[in-house]
C-alpha cells in the first residue's frame, strides 16, 4: 500500500468513527413510546405539562431535529443554541411551532452569546411545574450560554476565554474558572428550576465524561469553587498575566460577594436525571470495527491522552515506529485531548495539527507509518481543518515547498504547514463533538 493510500485508509475510518457518533440517532434511540408513554432514556414523560426542550452546542440543531422528527405530540416548544454558521448560509427551517433557533460564538463569546445565556435561563425557568425539561446538550454550550457574571462586561469575558484558550489548561481547569464567570455554568440553570422533571442528554466531549465538565455542567452539581478556580490561574506559567476584571470577580467570589454555584446535594438537583448517548469510547468502538473489517489489526489504547500536543505527537511517532512490520497492517486508535501553551505571536494552528506536526517529525523517513489527529467536531483551533494527517514523508514535502517542519512547530503554525506540505484534513463541522482522535499505525 502505498503512503497515500496508507493516509486515505486512516481517513476512512476517522469518518466511520464519526458516524456511531451522529447526534441525531443518537437522540432517538434515547425516545421510545410504551403503552402509549413517551420515555425519555427509559424515564416516563406523560405529558401533561408538555415536554420543552433546550439544545445547546456544537450538536444542538441535529439533536433537536431528531426529536421535531418524532412527531412527538408531547411537544410544547423549544429552544435551540448553536454556534454561528458563517459561510454555511441562514439557520435551517425544522418545522416545529414555539421553536427558536439562536446563533452565539464559539470559542470566543461575544454580546450574542450573552443573549442566548439569558434566553436559556428565562426559557427554563418558565417550564411549568408538571411539564417535561428535556436538555441535549452538547460541547461548546460554555461559550454559547456565556452570559457573564456580575461585574462582568461581554468583552472582559471574551479576554479572559482568550487567555484560558492559550494556558494550556485542559478543559476542566478552564471549566473551573468559566463556570464561576458566567452566569449558566456550574448548575446554575438548574436553579432556575427548582422543581419539575429535567432530563438531560448529552454528547460528552469530555475524557471522563465528567457531568460538571460537559457543557459546564449547567445542569449539573459543582465540586469547584471561587477559590479552586483561582488555583487553576495560579499553577499556570502566565497567571499574572490574566485579565484582571475576572480576576477581581473570582476574588470577590472567594470573599463571599457573589454567591457559589449549587453544589452536590443542593435541593435544586433532585429531579434532574442525565444520560449519555455519545462519547469518545464509541468512537473508538467503531473506528476499531471499521479497520478489522477491512483486514487491519485494531487495538485502543486503554487511558485517553491529554497533555502538550508537541510531546504528544513525538510519543505517538514512537508508537508507529515500534509497531511491528509485515503482514496486515496495524492501526491504534486513541482518544483524548492535548493542549497548546501559546507563546508570542504564533501562526495558525489547533492542537491536532500541532500534534501532527511533531508526529510528523517523529516520522520522518518511515513512509509506512502514518498518524492522524483531528477533532471529532470538524474544528481544531481557528481554522477551517478538523486536524492533520501525516508520514514519514511530510517533512520532505514540506522543505520540497521551500517550508521549515521545525520552524513551524516552535511557531505553532502548524495550518501552514500542511497547507504547504498536504496532509490537512478538511471534513467541515461534523454536527457532533466527543473530544479528539489520535490513529497512527503501520501499513503492513
Amino acid at each position: 500500500m502505498s503512503s497515500a493510500a496508507w493516509r486515505s485508509f486512516l481517513e476512512n475510518q476517522f469518518l466511520r468513527g464519526l458516524e456511531a457518533v451522529e447526534p441525531g440517532a443518537c437522540v432517538e434511540r434515547a425516545l421510545e413510546r410504551r403503552a402509549g408513554v413517551l420515555e425519555i432514556a427509559g424515564r416516563a414523560c406523560d405529558g401533561r405539562g408538555r415536554l420543552h426542550v433546550l439544545a445547546v452546542g456544537k450538536a444542538a440543531l441535529p439533536m433537536i431535529a431528531a426529536v421535531v422528527r418524532a412527531g412527538l405530540p408531547e411537544w410544547a416548544r423549544g429552544l435551540a443554541v448553536t454556534p454561528r454558521r458563517g459561510e454555511e448560509g441562514g439557520l435551517p427551517n425544522l418545522g416545529a411551532r414555539g421553536l427558536q433557533i439562536l446563533e452565539a460564538s464559539h470559542p470566543i463569546p461575544d454580546a450574542a452569546s450573552a443573549a442566548a445565556g439569558r434566553a436559556a435561563r428565562a426559557f427554563t425557568r418558565a417550564v411549568p411545574e408538571d411539564a417535561h425539561l428535556l436538555v441535549l446538550l452538547s460541547g461548546g454550550a460554555t461559550s454559547l450560554l456565556a452570559e457573564p457574571s456580575a461585574g462582568l462586561s461581554i468583552e472582559d469575558a471574551a479576554a479572559a476565554t482568550r487567555w484560558l484558550l492559550a494556558s494550556g489548561l485542559d478543559i476542566a481547569g478552564q471549566n473551573a474558572v468559566r463556570k464561576h464567570l458566567f452566569a449558566a455554568g456550574g448548575g446554575r440553570l438548574a436553579e432556575e428550576r427548582p422543581r419539575g422533571p429535567t432530563t438531560v442528554l448529552a454528547v460528552s466531549d469530555v475524557l471522563d465524561d465528567d457531568w460538571a465538565v460537559i457543557g459546564s455542567g449547567p445542569f449539573a452539581p459543582d465540586p469547584s469553587t471561587y477559590a479552586s478556580a483561582l488555583d487553576q490561574l495560579a499553577a499556570t506559567a502566565r497567571a499574572d498575566a490574566f485579565p484582571h476584571p475576572a480576576r477581581r470577580v473570582l476574588e470577590a467570589g472567594m470573599r463571599g460577594e457573589w454567591p457559589e454555584s449549587p453544589k452536590p446535594g443542593a435541593p435544586c438537583f433532585r429531579e434532574v436525571r442525565s444520560r449519555l448517548i455519545a462519547r469518545n469510547r464509541d468512537a473508538i468502538d467503531a473506528v476499531l470495527a471499521a479497520c478489522r473489517a477491512e483486514g487491519a489489526r485494531a487495538v485502543a489504547l486503554m487511558r485517553p491522552f491529554r497533555g502538550e500536543a508537541r510531546s504528544l505527537g513525538w510519543r505517538f511517532a514512537a508508537l508507529g515506529r515500534a509497531l511491528a512490520g509485515g503482514g496486515a497492517p496495524v492501526v491504534v486508535c486513541a482518544g483524548g485531548e492535548s493542549t497548546v501553551t501559546l507563546g508570542a505571536n504564533p501562526g495558525r494552528g489547533g492542537r491536532n495539527q500541532e500534534l501532527a506536526l511533531a508526529a510528523a517529525l517523529g516520522l520522518e523517513g518511515d513512509p509506512r507509518v502514518a498518524l492522524l489527529a483531528a477533532g471529532s467536531d470538524g474544528i481544531d483551533g481557528p481554522t477551517d481543518a478538523a486536524g492533520a494527517v501525516c508520514d514519514g514523508t511530510t517533512c520532505a514535502a514540506a522543505r520540497r515547498a521551500g517550508r521549515d517542519p521545525a520552524l513551524h512547530l516552535e511557531r505553532h503554525d502548524a495550518y501552514e504547514l500542511f497547507r504547504a506540505a498536504g496532509g490537512l484534513l478538511l471534513t467541515g463541522a461534523t454536527g457532533t463533538n466527543v473530544a479528539d482522535l489520535v490513529l497512527v499505525g503501520r501499513a503492513g
